[in-house]
């Protein structure tokens, strides 16, 4: 019995992607429009912090919404510039190698 209780609280740790419905049936809903670049980033961002999360493309922009609940958006916030960081710090990585590749 304790085992199975320590296990929910595990569970519940753990983020989780879910259908739309099921996100909006536990509150109030935000979201954030990203590329796909960054989609596979953030989810893994979210997964770690324990974030329930639902993604949807955008059939006009080509761009993925992604709806949370209302009361993790500090963490999305969080989340969001932590991804913008790393795909910035990839970037500088790369025009560093060519830059290098041209010297030599």
């Amino acid at each position: 019995e304790t085992l199975e209780k320590a296990n929910g609280n595990i569970k519940s740790l753990i983020g989780d992607e879910m259908k739309l419905k099921d996100l909006y049936k536990k509150g109030q809903l935000e979201n954030i429009s990203i590329d796909q670049s960054d989609l596979k980033d953030l989810k893994k961002e979210l997964n770690k912090l324990g974030v329930s999360f639902s993604v949807m493309k955008n059939k006009e922009s080509q761009n993925y919404e992604v709806f949370f609940q209302a009361k993790d958006i500090k963490v999305m916030e969080y989340v969001f510039k932590q991804v913008i960081a790393k795909e910035n710090k990839k970037e500088k990585e790369s025009i560093l190698k060519q830059i290098k590749k041209y010297k030599d």
